[in-house]
């Protein structure tokens, strides 16, 4: 990797929360001194909070890239440089030299301007065709990637955005009444506190599963000004208000319609662990699911073969044992059609 020369703006305001996060994050507790020096510090002005809370949400997005290790080891040398003018502190008070922190902040420079940008366009979380990956976000929420998922993250002082761009994601979210959580996917938004629930794109279709707590799911058409509550099939209430733990929200994009379902919350969740578990799920669906984990996708050729119900539990990225174990016990057969394995009815 090239040397990277780069010499942000930064007032005074700016250094002094790198100086605080760089103490913070050298490990030792606060002294009671410190700590009140701190607290005071940022009640003096709103703009020290501003300045602090940006530069800790940057310096946590190096864990998000962390794949990158010369920009861990920036972090690194800004600690180091750190350490070094710790050992030259005023005389008297609270403090270290500015002028010894120099090195320090113009190291971790980079990465607050490297953590700014990736707020500004969202950071990208995605796995690949079998892959599955946990993250851990900013605020300790946890965020888990099925097979072939991408999730675009914005996190500000207001609220937090997050948008599944394809695949599914599972959200462990940490509770913060002042930051509602929202996960956008296609047309569909679903807002929520302190919970955990899933949300997956497939077959043209947003579905919600409720683990724990409650989610509000909203639904903006083209014409709309602002999303719209959801509503269930034929009926007029919420379809939140049916959306407790342990049930599934199904809704066709571009559809201000849903309906609500039971699920097993230990089966939904099989795929974080490798496994696919299909209860009666047409085989449509199914083969959309095991595509994540194939190579070389498999595609059902027409409708009657599509609606077969589907039972069984395989490993995700088996694909031939998915298809010796659908073509042993339904009504459907594996014909080739050129370079392309698609499943077709008998009948």
């Amino acid at each position: 990797m090239s040397p990277l020369r780069l010499e942000p703006h930064r007032d005074r305001t700016q250094d002094a929360a790198a100086g605080w996060l760089l103490r913070q994050a050298d490990g030792r507790p606060f002294s009671p001194a410190e700590a009140a020096a701190f607290e005071t510090w940022l009640a003096d002005d709103e703009a020290n909070l501003a300045a602090y809370e940006a530069a800790l949400a940057a310096w946590r997005s190096v864990d998000q890239i962390a794949a990158d290790d010369a920009v861990l080891g920036l972090r690194r040398d800004a600690l180091h440089a750190f350490r070094q003018a710790q050992r030259r502190r005023w005389p008297r008070g609270f403090g270290v030299r500015w002028s010894g922190l120099a090195a320090a902040l113009s190291v971790c420079g980079f990465i607050f301007v490297l953590g700014y940008g990736l707020q500004a366009g969202g950071q990208i979380y995605q796995t690949g065709v079998g892959e599955r990956r946990v993250v851990m976000l900013a605020d300790g929420s946890k965020l888990s990637l099925d097979a072939d998922t991408k999730v675009v993250v914005h996190y500000g002082r207001a609220r937090r955005e997050l948008k599944l761009e394809r695949g599914r994601a599972k959200f462990d979210v940490t509770r913060d009444e002042t930051r509602p959580f929202a996960v956008r996917a296609a047309d569909k938004l679903v807002v929520a506190s302190g919970t955990q629930f899933s949300v997956e794109l497939v077959q043209s279709q947003v579905r919600v599963v409720l683990y724990t707590g409650h989610v509000s799911v909203l639904s903006q058409g083209a014409d709309q000004a602002a999303p719209a509550p959801l509503k269930l099939a034929a009926q007029s209430t919420p379809a939140d208000e049916a959306l407790a733990p342990g049930r599934e929200l199904i809704a066709n994009v571009a559809a201000p319609m849903a309906a609500v379902a039971r699920v097993d919350p230990g089966r939904s969740q099989s795929w974080e662990g490798g496994q696919l578990v299909f209860d009666n799920e047409p085989l449509s669906l199914a083969v959309a699911r095991v595509n994540r984990y194939a190579k070389a996708p498999l595609s059902v050729g027409d409708a009657k073969a599509g609606a077969v119900a589907v039972n069984g539990v395989f490993t995700g990225g088996d694909v031939q044992a998915f298809i010796e174990g659908v073509t042993a016990v339904a009504p459907v057969r594996m014909a080739r059609r050129g370079d392309d394995k698609v499943f077709v009815s008998l009948r």
